[in-house]
């Protein structure tokens, strides 16, 4: 005797049916042909639901193969993780100039009670239920349920987590002894699954001028909406940046799910007049802030042919209530990749204005990571920016497979481009006109006539 298990499917939750197949070996060592009574000779289990056919027909000497069919309801209890776990120890804010993406997992569980028997089942885990997260893993996964106990199997998740949506470069205001040097960013977290982690802002020191001028007393600081709890500068870690970090117990936590302004303030020594918007003077006054806007998409990715042009489109919204002027540059783009025919607008609330932007692959091939750089001014001279990193792969003509998004037919190796990579359709035959056909009649029917003569 011997038992069959069935896979057992679960779609994210829920109580199932266990199946097993029992099959037995049924042998007639004698010379006659017996009816046999499969309920007498065969056991099956207590409490399940077993079928079988009641009699089988054994031929002398013959080995019957029989099966018998048993299930059982709830026997196999599944269940997913309310939260996502967290791998990543800090989250990176997503700039044009780094993206690391946060990185957890959730575990699906069957809890198997059947106490002989394992079973394999399919877990089809729901990813949806984790806003912004997505599977790096497959969400179908397939493990053995162990018998009489809890056994599970593994998705794995990334999440972009916080991002930065725009900022103002460190503008001065002149004090008494000294000059205050202000920065300050708009970012963004999406979710509270990164609350108890530190994260970690690297600031390009481009936007920070006279950084290397900055005195140490006063000591330079960071705050995040006014509040400078657990929020540390660490200097310039990568070449070219400064890192600050807020950390688990800024407050109740890091940051919940929300949009904060992140500043870093520092001092130089003292200088005339200001370059603080609008005017102003002293300190004390409020902070400015960003203006309110956004540009999608927030970044761009393309995999092109060398030589290739193509367009995409950029859209600014705008959400101020006094109307606002917009323009843009690029950075990065020494071989000229980029190129625009946008020379700015002034856009009004709730305004927006989508922008052709013309990409240009060079001939050779590489990665390439030009910036568009969205410029927001307002009538008082506030200006934000907002940067749109443009990720370009360059690859040979012709190496496109079918499926692949393309921008020309030089691009696919089938030869053929219709937005993706496709088979070269079969041209008709060209079909030709009735008056050429009606010439060629008439000349057959003259050739005909000639002949008959």
């Amino acid at each position: 005797m011997q038992d069959i298990t069935h896979e057992i499917i679960f779609n994210e939750t829920g109580n199932e049916t266990a199946y097993i197949t029992m099959q037995y070996n049924i042998t007639n060592p004698f010379s006659k042909t017996f009816n046999v009574s499969v309920s007498e000779i065969m056991p099956t289990r207590a409490n399940w639901t077993c079928t079988y056919a009641n009699y089988s027909l054994v031929e002398q000497g013959d080995k019957t193969l029989y099966l018998v069919n048993c299930s059982k309801s709830e026997m196999l209890i599944g269940w997913q993780d309310e939260d996502v776990t967290l791998y990543s120890s800090e989250a990176l804010v997503r700039t044009a100039y780094h993206e690391q993406n946060v990185t957890g997992y959730i575990k699906a569980y069957v809890n198997n009670t059947v106490p002989d028997v394992n079973f394999t089942v399919k877990f089809i885990a729901n990813v949806s239920k984790y806003p912004y997260w997505t599977n790096i893993t497959p969400y179908e996964i397939q493990f053995t349920a162990l018998n009489g106990t809890t056994s599970y199997g593994i998705v794995n998740l990334t999440l972009d987590a916080v991002y930065e949506k725009s900022f103002i470069s460190a503008y001065q205001v002149p004090e008494e002894e000294y000059t205050k040097n202000v920065y300050v960013a708009e970012i963004v977290v999406r979710t509270n699954d990164i609350k108890d982690i530190p994260i970690r802002y690297r600031i390009p020191k481009g936007r920070l001028p006279d950084w290397d001028k900055r005195l140490s007393d006063p000591a330079p600081y960071s705050q995040i909406n006014g509040s400078s709890v657990n929020v540390t500068i660490l200097g310039e870690i990568e070449p070219g940046y400064i890192d600050v970090v807020v950390g688990p117990y800024h407050g109740s936590s890091s940051l919940e799910a929300g949009t904060y302004y992140w500043e870093v303030i520092y001092y130089t020594k003292s200088s005339q007049g200001s370059n603080v918007p609008g005017g102003g003077g002293g300190g004390g006054g409020a902070a400015l802030r960003p203006l309110h806007f956004d540009v999608l998409p927030d970044r761009l990715e393309i995999k092109i042919g060398v030589g290739i042009e193509t367009t995409k489109y950029l859209t600014i919204y705008s959400y101020e209530i006094n109307p606002i002027s917009y323009s843009l540059e690029f950075k990065n783009n020494e071989k000229n990749i980029l190129s625009t025919e946008f020379e700015g607008i002034v856009l009004e609330n709730k305004g927006n204005v989508t922008v052709p932007i013309t990409i240009r692959a060079p001939y050779a091939t590489g990665q390439y990571k030009p910036i568009i750089r969205v410029f927001a001014r307002s009538q008082e001279g506030i200006t934000t920016t907002k940067e749109i990193p443009v990720y370009i792969t360059v690859i040979p003509l012709g190496n496109k497979t079918l499926g692949e998004e393309c921008y020309a037919h030089e691009e696919c190796a089938s030869g053929y481009c219709d937005r993706v990579c496709k088979i070269k359709p079969e041209m008709p035959a060209p079909e030709i006109p009735i008056r050429e056909i009606a010439i060629i009649a008439i000349i057959v029917a003259l050739g005909y006539i000639f002949l008959r003569i």
